[in-house]
């Protein structure tokens, strides 16, 4: 269910996109990944447990975000500085 949930979320910011690009709506998705919170560890999984280079803090998450945004990105994947990295996804 989560993975279909992000997939909906990422086709209708598309969407968005191509609607509302002409009429000056930038539309921009932030793909988290592990952001260093409490709720890992609410969810019984501490963050501790997650590969490190996986693992961004919020702010950093923002900054990365924001960053993107003012850079005219569709979408932000904070815990992937490396746009090139994708191509090995």
């Amino acid at each position: 269910m989560y993975a279909g949930t992000k997939a909906f979320v990422l086709a209708f910011s598309q969407s968005l996109k191509n609607e509302l690009t002409d009429k000056g709506v930038r539309i921009q998705v932030v793909l988290p990944g592990a952001t260093k919170t409490d709720f890992w560890a609410d969810a019984g999984l501490p963050v501790e447990h997650l590969p490190s280079e996986i693992i961004v803090r919020a702010d950093e998450m923002v900054d990365a975000a924001l960053a993107g945004l003012d850079q005219g990105e569709f979408v932000i994947i904070p815990s992937l500085p490396e746009a090139r990295r994708l191509a090995g996804l």
